[in-house]
């Protein structure tokens, strides 16, 4: 299982903001609010190549099979009558 997984990304955006609501600093809270926003973005991409993954591995494994069974024959042609 990979360890970047969106929901990784979403607890530690999760935890950023829990930090933020610490932080008296305005500015340091905003900066801690976008490092959370960049880490919800981060669990968007991962979620968006897991599925690219799950996709490709399904087409792999369709292309597998179908090179697993033989090839069909063209049924004979009727001559044809002039």
């Amino acid at each position: 299982m990979p360890r970047f997984t969106p929901e990784y990304w979403h607890a530690r955006a999760e935890e950023a903001r829990t930090i933020a609501e610490g932080i008296r600093d305005g500015e340091a809270r905003r900066i801690m609010h976008r490092i959370a926003g960049g880490y919800d973005h981060m669990a968007q991409v991962s979620q968006r190549l897991t599925q690219s993954e799950r996709f490709l591995e399904n087409a792999e494994a369709r292309s597998k099979h179908a090179s697993d069974r033989p090839a069909r024959r063209a049924s004979p042609k009727a001559p044809r009558s002039r």
